[in-house]
């Protein structure tokens, strides 16, 4: 395949203000879900008389949702390139994936998601080394990354003990 401008994995653009704002955008409710299961685990939440797994069941139903987005991103690229069936098939992995994950009980459902999130950013990691995705692509999905999985790590901590 021939780079471009736009997909050379030697891009040293910065990633565009819109895609940093929606990325962190997206980031809010497991930022926010997460802190409300911290606070309410330690006491310091007035009781708001919401069931006790709710800020859970939010928190596992989003990611969920993202997870699924995040296949979409691989059909977008598969779409325009003749040999991109592979990608096709690897599109549809994460919303099957999620779906079983909130099929599950906890703690597996969140076990399954964070597995999820650690082998897409793999392959997001993989589609910008070869040239298909621009380098800041893959430098905001690291970072999105990390915020996903430690907020999906404080959800099974503060489920696992509460």
């Amino acid at each position: 395949m021939t780079q471009t401008p736009e997909t050379s994995s030697h891009d040293d653009r910065p990633i565009p203000a819109m895609a940093l704002w929606l990325g962190m955008g997206g980031a809010i409710p497991f930022v926010g879900l997460s802190g409300l299961m911290l606070l309410q685990y330690s006491g310091l939440a007035a009781d708001t008389g919401l069931p006790d797994r709710l800020f859970y069941h939010l928190l596992m139903t989003y990611a969920a949702l993202i997870a699924s987005f995040l296949g979409g991103i691989r059909w977008g690229i598969a779409l325009p390139r003749p040999s991109g069936n592979s990608l096709l098939w690897v599109s549809v992995i994460p919303s099957l994936m999620a779906w079983v994950a909130l099929a599950l009980p906890r703690p597996y459902d969140n076990l399954v998601l964070i597995g999820l999130f650690l082998w897409l950013v793999m392959i997001d990691v993989r589609l910008v080394l070869r040239g298909l995705a621009p380098r800041w692509f893959g430098t905001l999905r690291i970072a999105l990354t990390a915020v996903v999985l430690t907020s999906l790590l404080v959800g099974l901590l503060v489920s696992l003990n509460g």
